[in-house]
C-alpha cells in the first residue's frame, strides 16, 4: 500500500497524472480542489478563500488533509491525493512519519515561457472541470506568471525537504512520464 501525495502548481499536469494513475495503475485519487471548494462553499465560516495563494489555503486545509491521509494509510488503502493545497513541508512531515507508506511528488514549471505554457494548457485540457478554458488568454498568462513563481517556491522547498520535484518548463509530456514512473512504482 502506498499513499501518493501529488502537489504542484496550477496547470502543471497534476490532474492528468492522477487520472493516468487511476487508469493504468488502478490508483483512485481525490482532487483536493474538490475538498477546497466544498469547504469554501459549504462552510464559509471557516474562511477558506479559494482565490488566495495556495500557501495560504494549503496551511488552512492541512489539518483536514493530514487527517484524511492518515486515515487512508491506517485503512491500508492505496490512494492519490492531488492538488496545489499540498505543501512540501507538510508532505515531508507525513512521509517521515510513514516512510514506507507515503510517496511524494511535486510538479511545476519554474522557467516556462508564458506564451508556450498557454499553448500547452490549451492543448492538454483538464477535462470537464477545466475552469481556465472559459478565461481569456491574458487571464491565463497572468495565472502562469503567478504559478511560475509558486513553482520556484515549490522547487526550493522540495530541495530543502528532499522531495521529488518534476519541472515541465521545457518538455511537458516527458516530465509527466517521469513523474508517472516515480509515483506508479510498486
Amino acid at each position: 500500500m502506498k499513499l501518493s501525495l501529488l502537489g504542484g502548481a496550477s496547470r502543471a499536469g497534476k490532474s492528468l497524472l492522477a487520472h493516468r494513475l487511476l487508469l493504468e495503475r488502478q490508483l483512485p485519487y481525490l482532487p483536493l480542489d474538490a475538498l477546497k471548494m466544498g469547504i469554501s462553499n459549504g462552510l464559509p465560516e471557516l474562511g477558506v478563500d479559494p482565490n488566495a495563494s495556495p500557501v495560504v489555503y494549503g496551511e488552512q486545509l492541512w489539518p483536514l488533509i493530514q487527517a484524511l491521509a492518515i486515515n487512508l494509510i491506517e485503512s491500508d488503502l492505496s490512494y492519490v491525493l492531488e492538488g496545489d493545497a499540498l505543501l512540501p513541508k507538510h508532505a515531508a512531515d507525513l512521509s517521515q512519519r510513514y516512510p514506507d507508506q507515503v510517496r511524494v511528488a511535486f510538479l511545476g514549471y519554474t522557467m516556462a515561457e508564458p506564451a508556450e505554457k498557454l499553448q500547452t494548457i490549451r492543448t492538454f485540457r483538464g477535462g470537464a472541470n477545466d475552469w481556465v478554458q472559459g478565461y481569456p488568454d491574458k487571464y491565463v498568462q497572468d495565472l502562469i506568471s503567478e504559478m511560475t513563481a509558486f513553482s520556484r517556491y515549490l522547487k526550493r522547498e522540495c530541495a530543502l525537504h528532499h522531495l521529488a520535484y518534476f519541472d515541465s518548463s521545457s518538455d511537458f509530456l516527458s516530465t509527466l512520464e517521469q513523474a508517472f514512473c516515480y509515483l506508479g512504482e510498486e
